[in-house]
């Protein structure tokens, strides 16, 4: 319901992951269109990867792609940190947007805010295949250090994503 949205728009991809009010524009139009029960915020499953260093494509025709992971190594995850959802990545942009629709359709629609899970997040750290390997080499037992790593990598994407869901009122502040 993402890059759909864009399209019944008539807003270009690059747009509708960077700008909330065309993505408020084009999940209203959608929405007029169809009339679906739950409005879908997001653009796709970079916004808080981007908070931890993963650079993405930018192309007005496709959505964000994974192009260079922030680590070389998984081991290195020790050295991140929580992102803050109100100003790394695009998470304002996503929440800007949540906060616009909410405005624009009051109680009247169910609204989905973006997602991804824990596992995905953590492994644009350091890119899908390489995250792969590492946690078969740790659950082989043939390097303990990954999977301190694997886990620690799993609890800094579960704590954004927590994060990312508190009301504003509720973020951390810092």
């Amino acid at each position: 319901m993402y890059d759909l949205a864009a399209v019944a728009a008539g807003v270009t991809l690059r747009d509708y992951y960077l700008d909330a009010s065309a993505i408020v524009r084009a999940q209203l139009r959608l929405h007029e269109l169809v009339g679906q029960d739950v409005i879908c915020v997001g653009a796709d499953n970079f916004y808080i990867a981007e908070a931890f260093g993963s650079e993405t494509s930018r192309t007005d025709d496709e959505l964000p792609s994974l192009v260079t992971p922030p680590l070389s190594s998984i081991e290195d995850v020790y050295r991140f940190e929580v992102p803050d959802p109100r100003t790394q990545g695009r998470m304002p942009l996503m929440l800007e947007a949540i906060e616009l629709l909410r405005h624009a359709v009051g109680d009247e629609v169910a609204l989905r805010a973006p997602g991804t899970g824990p596992f995905a997040l953590a492994s644009y750290f350091v890119g899908i295949q390489q995250w792969l390997l590492d946690i078969a080499l740790a659950e082989a037992g043939l390097d303990e250090g990954k999977e301190a790593a694997v886990h620690c990598a799993l609890g800094l994407a579960t704590a954004a994503l927590i994060e990312f869901g508190k009301p504003a009122s509720m973020q951390a502040r810092t």
